[in-house]
C-alpha cells in the first residue's frame, strides 16, 4: 500500500480519511481473548449470547427460555443450551510523535508514515466493528483517545494526528524524553482484552519502558511496529 504524500513533513485530514477505501478486505484478526466484552469475537466465556456451544442438564436458576425441547423429548431430562458469547475488542493505537520521529531517510517523516499506518489501522478496526481509542503522545503533549465505535471516532484520531502540537514545536525540544510516561499513561486506558498498535522508531525505549510494555501485554495483545 503506498499513499501519494504532498508533504513529506506532514499530513493533512483529506490524505488520511481517503485511506479508507485501503482498508477495504484487511482484516485485524483477533488473538486469545483475555477479558469479557461484547461484540464480534468469540471466546471461552459462557453464556447468552448469539452461537449456540452446548446442552446441558438444566440447573435450578437457569432460564427457562433457554430449554432444549428437542434434547429433552428424546432424553427424557430436561435439558437447557449454552452459548457461546461474541465479544468485541477495543482497538487501542499508539502514536509516537516525540522529537526524533520528524526525521527522514527514505523521502518522508517517520511521523507521517506512522499517521498514516495510524489511520489504516482506525479505519480496518472500523469496519470491522471494534471501538477505536488511542494514545498520541510527545515530549510535551500526550492525547489520551476513548475507545468508541463508528466513523467519528476515526475522525477524531485523524484530527488529532494532523492537528497535534508536535508538528509545529518539535524544533524547540529537548529530544531526551523515555517512554515509559506514555505507555504508563496507555497501560491506565486500556481495559484487558485490548489490542494494541504502537507505532514508534523506540529511540530511548529503557527498561522502565520495557517493564510497562511486559504488563500491556499479560492482558492484551501488543503488536509492535
Amino acid at each position: 500500500m503506498s499513499v501519494v504524500v504532498d508533504n513529506p513533513a506532514n499530513v493533512t485530514p483529506q490524505q488520511l480519511i481517503q485511506l479508507s477505501q485501503h482498508s477495504r478486505g484487511l482484516e485485524l484478526k483477533p488473538g486469545r481473548i483475555h477479558a469479557g466484552h461484547a461484540g464480534n469475537y468469540q471466546s471461552r466465556f459462557k453464556g447468552r449470547g448469539m452461537e449456540y456451544d452446548e446442552s446441558r442438564y438444566y440447573q435450578p436458576g437457569d432460564d427457562i427460555r433457554n430449554i432444549d425441547w428437542r434434547v429433552t423429548a428424546r432424553s427424557g431430562r430436561v435439558y437447557t443450551k449454552m452459548f457461546r458469547e461474541e465479544r468485541e475488542r477495543p482497538v487501542f493505537i499508539g502514536v509516537d510523535f516525540r522529537r526524533p520521529m520528524f526525521f527522514a531517510t527514505r523521502g518522508r517523516y517517520k511521523s507521517v508514515a506512522a499517521a498514516e499506518l495510524a489511520s489504516l489501522l482506525a479505519w480496518t478496526a472500523n469496519q470491522q466493528g471494534d471501538r477505536v481509542g488511542g494514545l498520541i503522545f510527545s515530549e510535551q503533549v500526550c492525547e489520551e483517545l476513548k475507545p468508541q465505535r463508528g466513523k467519528q471516532s476515526v475522525l477524531h484520531l485523524i484530527n488529532q494526528l494532523c492537528y497535534h502540537p508536535a508538528w509545529k514545536n518539535n524544533d524547540h525540544i529537548s529530544p531526551h524524553m523515555p517512554m515509559d510516561q506514555a505507555l504508563l499513561r496507555l497501560h491506565r486506558l486500556v481495559r484487558p482484552g485490548s489490542l494494541i498498535f504502537l507505532l514508534s522508531d523506540f529511540r530511548l525505549f529503557d527498561k522502565t519502558a520495557r517493564s510497562h510494555l511486559i504488563n500491556l501485554g499479560r492482558h492484551n495483545d501488543v503488536i509492535l511496529v
